[in-house]
């Protein structure tokens, strides 16, 4: 005989196995926001470095540039070679490409200065030389800067059509090796 009012306690095999669905389910879920967290952390610190380090180089090249003379937005450069109002100097990379040369005045002395950009090595950093001096090498007065793509400085056209000789437009754009890449603008005004 059965008895029709008794409950068998546990679970039935159709049970335990939804039960093992929905807590698979619940885990990838789980797992995938965990990693889309991580991932847009991880994005958005990569950023944060890149703003920084910009604002950094910008920084730097308005406190030199404000003041220089004799400023190239467009140097001419071969052979690992530059040259800078009239004297030529050797870069300390074959694969390092100037973006701008000025002159500037510090402490009294007259300074050669370059930024450059080497491509290869993503890597952007000034180099300076006294002027006046038999060397004739650029040394890094900088450290470099990582992930740097790509560099440009230009002349700001005006509303009028005239190009201003004081005014320069700053491109700069990092790139991660994960293709990640942000792109920032400036502009600053010389003195001379």
């Amino acid at each position: 005989m059965m008895n029709i009012g008794k409950r068998n306690k546990g679970l039935t095999l159709v049970e335990l196995m939804a039960v093992i669905a929905i807590s698979s389910i619940l885990g990838a879920l789980a797992l995938t926001l965990a990693i889309t967290l991580s991932n847009n952390f991880s994005r958005a610190q990569k950023e944060n470095i890149f703003q920084d380090n910009s604002r950094l180089i910008y920084s730097r090249i308005e406190d030199d540039m404000r003041g220089a003379k004799f400023i190239d937005i467009n140097p001419s450069y071969t052979g690992g070679q530059v040259t800078i109002d009239g004297k030529t100097y050797s870069l300390p990379s074959i694969s390092a490409k100037p973006i701008v040369t000025f002159i500037y005045k510090k402490g009294g002395d007259t300074i050669s200065c370059a930024y450059l950009l080497d491509s290869i090595n993503k890597e952007f950093y000034k180099v300076e030389a006294l002027q006046g001096l038999p060397n004739s090498t650029l040394n890094r007065a900088t450290t470099a800067f990582n992930d740097v793509k790509d560099f440009k400085i230009e002349k700001i056209v005006k509303a009028d059509g005239t190009v201003s000789n004081k005014e320069y437009k700053l491109i700069l754009e990092f790139e991660d090796n994960k293709g990640n890449s942000e792109k920032y603008e400036s502009a600053i005004v010389t003195r001379n």
